[in-house]
């Protein structure tokens, strides 16, 4: 405002009315100036002297709604279809979509910039302008009628086709926003659709989800045939993967299945049933009721094999290979993988087939788990160095993460703590960088176990502690059960039996709801190191549960602890 002793009086006024936050401040001081309260420039105005008094806005939303009204006509639509059109803008799709000459726009913009309400970002290849602030362009496009606003949007994805094609993929995510805002019914779906797939590929889960969630609200409001159910169908199964990339809402993408269930009735189409029995299972492994993902995995299976659809059989397979490597039947997951790798590898080398991850490096990851854990390690690293040479081929984060995961499991089993370790900081780094949700709560509890039995006992109960708290704020029994389980094991490991006692217990109570052996096989040996009275049972139960479930290392373990 600068010193001029007309401004002194209102410095306190001004800075109490805009809370001490500088965008406020600065925004009444030019709104002041606009309105002539002000005269003179930036660190150098007055008081006009021919205001009888000086209005001060009450608010900064006030502030830049008032600066709004004041410009002229042209100028005031310039910067609506801005707002319409994003945070940054081309000038030449102001020009499109205002159907207003260059020359004239840009004169605009112009003066907008000498206003401070947009700023030139970029002169070349093509000019390019930016909102000072989210605020100012918010309040400009709420300035606009609703029936406006929609139009301006079909607008803006009619002038981004003209530039990029129709059939181009270039600025998808950009067309799929407006088309999700105008008027395009079919249009938005379509290119919500293609803009998740793109942010599928990048594993940008959050972001595939919200484009598929608004494209079926589009979709529910259009007249209901066979297109459009199947369409239905097939939005919410890819939900169900985003969801398991992004958040971990299984509840939700559970009622989204239902739904799409639901639909199914009203048409005949045995590949999509195929195909929702395969996210059914997969959910199922999730919840870790593995009965329902093994009877879903059957069905997938039988109607993939009726059909000939060679991918629906395989996938029926591998879903059922993940549910016993998940419920704690290694030895019966290679028997599932090996007659398909071949084709998983080849044909579908790098295909996710609509799933989360590419189906080779899943097949492949599962077969390091299932053969570590019945100690034949060297084949193990043989199926890990496959899936990560795929997944280092197609670059997908969350193919990296999941094979860094299966290999800190790898190292885990075979005492190779460090290696272990090691390898799960990598996968969580990974997932952080990307936001993965699967690897900051599905996958922790082999990490903690990772950090037990490295010796790092502390940050082993920070992570188990932590895992424990989001998967119940998820929903997800299973995490909570086997969290619980391998802290049964770090409590045990710092004396703590009242803990080991209390989790092991927690943990086999969800054994006898979803019968899990590796559950019941890491609690009950957790049990039979503590200072239980019945501790010989738990051992007993514990080596049972290793020798016939395919265990061979805890099994050794185990019978090492016997003979001691």
């Amino acid at each position: 405002m600068g010193s001029d002793p007309s401004v002194e009086e209102l410095k306190p006024i001004i800075a109490a009315r805009g809370e001490g936050t500088p965008l406020f401040l600065e925004e009444i001081v030019c709104s002041m100036a606009d309105s002539g309260n002000l005269v003179g420039s930036p660190g150098d105005y007055r008081v006009a002297e021919d205001q009888p008094g000086v209005d001060i806005p009450e608010s900064v939303q006030a502030v830049l709604a008032a600066r709004i009204d004041r410009l002229d006509g042209f100028d005031k639509h310039v910067l609506q279809v801005a707002a319409v059109a994003g945070a940054t803008f081309e000038a030449s799709i102001i020009s499109d979509v205002s159907e207003s000459p260059p020359s004239a726009v840009a004169a605009s913009l112009d003066r907008l910039e000498s206003r401070g309400l947009v700023y030139r970002e970029r002169v070349l290849p093509v000019p390019v302008h930016r909102f000072g602030h989210a605020l100012m362009r918010d309040v400009a496009y709420d300035s606009l009628p609703k029936a406006q606003r929609t139009n301006l949007h079909t607008a803006m994805v009619r002038a981004l086709d003209d530039i990029e094609g129709v059939d181009s993929d270039a600025r998808i995510e950009r067309r799929a926003f407006h088309a999700l805002r105008g008027d395009l019914g079919p249009t938005a779906v379509r290119y919500a659709s293609r803009a998740a797939s793109k942010a599928i590929d990048a594993s940008a889960y959050r972001e595939a989800e919200a484009l598929l969630r608004d494209a079926v609200s589009v979709l529910d409001g259009l007249p209901q045939d066979e297109e459009t159910i199947e369409l239905g169908v097939d939005l919410r199964m890819r939900i169900r993967v985003t969801s398991t990339g992004a958040t971990g809402g299984l509840r939700r993408s559970l009622a989204d299945l239902a739904e799409a269930q639901r639909m199914l009735d009203h048409i005949d189409d045995d590949g999509r049933r195929g195909l929702l029995a395969v996210h059914l299972g997969y959910s199922a492994n999730m919840m870790g009721d593995a009965a329902l993902a093994i009877e879903q995995s059957s069905l997938a299976e039988a109607l993939g094999e009726r059909s000939r659809d060679r991918w629906l059989a395989a996938e029926g397979r591998l879903l059922r290979a993940q549910a016993h490597n998940y419920a704690g039947w290694p030895m019966k997951v290679p028997a599932l993988i090996e007659p398909d790798f071949s084709y998983l590898s080849s044909e579908l080398r790098h295909e996710t087939m609509g799933q989360t991850m590419i189906r080779s490096v899943v097949a492949s990851s599962h077969m390091v788990v299932a053969l570590s854990a019945m100690g034949r390690f060297d084949e193990a690293e043989t199926w890990e160095n496959e899936a990560r040479s795929i997944a280092t081929e197609a670059g997908r984060p969350f193919d990296r993460m999941y094979v860094c995961w299966v290999g800190g499991i790898r190292r885990d089993l075979m005492d190779d703590h460090e290696g272990s370790v090691a390898l799960h900081r990598e996968s969580v780094q990974i997932a952080d960088e990307n936001d993965i949700w699967f690897m900051t709560t599905f996958a922790q509890p082999w990490f903690g176990h990772a950090l037990t039995r490295a010796g790092l006992l502390d940050e082993a109960t920070q992570v188990l502690d932590a895992v424990i708290a989001s998967a119940e704020r998820a929903d997800l029994p299973y995490v909570v059960a086997l969290g619980r389980a391998f802290a049964a094991q770090t409590a045990v490991a710092m004396g703590d039996d009242a803990r080991t006692e209390h989790l092991a217990a927690a943990a086999l109570a969800f054994h006898r709801e979803y019968p899990n052996p590796l559950v019941a096989l890491v609690a009950e040996s957790a049990m039979a190191r503590s200072g239980s009275q019945a501790a010989d049972e738990h051992l007993s139960r514990a080596v049972d549960l290793a020798a016939s479930h395919g265990y061979a290392v805890w099994e050794r373990e185990l019978r090492r602890s016997v003979g001691s």
